[in-house]
């Protein structure tokens, strides 16, 4: 009930609602991925990067195979230069997601954070073409 409740708050644009609801259900359901991925969800359209990077990781040590938290993690990583971790989890994304521009150009982007000028020109190039 309390996700719910929170991912109704959310979609209603109240986001510290929402985040205080998720995070009580995160208490009552510790071991429920799709609690922490609420969570993580609500804390990426708030923009609270370091939330965000938490949630996202306890979604995936509980779903390892969870694509929306690992590239929501992602997100997180990079906006709190944490430049090598973000590269790790995006390439993680692109195992699921080969042919997508948008994640190839955000790998292209890690890489571009980490000075790997020439690293990043490859999936650069790869998303070029994509489109």
């Amino acid at each position: 009930m309390l996700i719910c409740l929170g991912v109704l708050c959310r979609e209603r644009g109240d986001l510290t609602g929402s985040a205080a609801l998720l995070e009580q259900a995160v208490e009552v359901a510790t071991d429920s991925a799709f609690a922490w991925l609420e969570l993580t969800r609500t804390q990426h359209v708030c923009a609270a990067w370091e939330a965000c990077a938490q949630a996202a990781g306890e979604t995936l040590a509980r779903d390892q195979n969870c694509i929306e938290a690992e590239l929501m993690n992602a997100t997180a990583l990079l906006a709190l230069h944490r430049f090598e971790p973000a590269t790790n989890a995006i390439e993680k994304v692109i195992q699921h997601l080969p042919d997508d521009a948008g994640i190839k150009l955000f790998h292209a982007r890690c890489l571009l954070a980490r000075k790997l000028h020439a690293e990043a020109l490859i999936p650069a190039r790869y998303a070029a073409a994509l489109m």
